[in-house]
């Protein structure tokens, strides 16, 4: 069963996911919202994930603040439910953010690719929306 389809995917859920560099890193889903275009995408923010420093480009303990995702993508990643929580705090103004970039895309791949692949962006000196 997917986890759109089970409800696996409502707001405020707590995720271990695969292949997470730490073990205590965890999905949060902020939101769930059928949206023209891409059709169902499941918001979340991810916590506990090593990022370059935009400054020095060494790895610090950071949360990725929106990242937006297919169900599917997320049925692909997600391991056990680990608890229930809000999202952190800049997840509502990076969410709004992204909503507001006509160019802004969802990501269908796995979650520890997502923050790989913005962690690479960050070391590149890339903006990401």
């Amino acid at each position: 069963m997917s986890i759109h389809a089970s409800g696996r995917s409502r707001k405020a859920k707590i995720w271990r996911y695969r292949n997470a560099v730490r073990e205590d890193s965890r999905a949060i889903v902020g939101q769930v919202e059928d949206m023209p275009g891409p059709g169902t995408v499941v918001s979340i923010c991810v916590t506990n994930v090593y990022l370059p420093d935009w400054q020095t480009g060494e790895p610090t303990l950071n949360a990725i603040s929106h990242a937006p995702m297919t169900p599917e993508a997320m049925d692909i990643s997600v391991i056990e439910q680990t608890g229930t929580s809000e999202p952190i705090p800049e997840f509502t103004d990076a969410r709004a953010e992204w909503r507001a970039n006509e160019k802004a895309g969802v990501f269908i791949v796995p979650v520890a690719e997502v923050v790989k692949y913005i962690g690479e962006a960050i070391a590149k000196g890339k903006v990401i929306s």
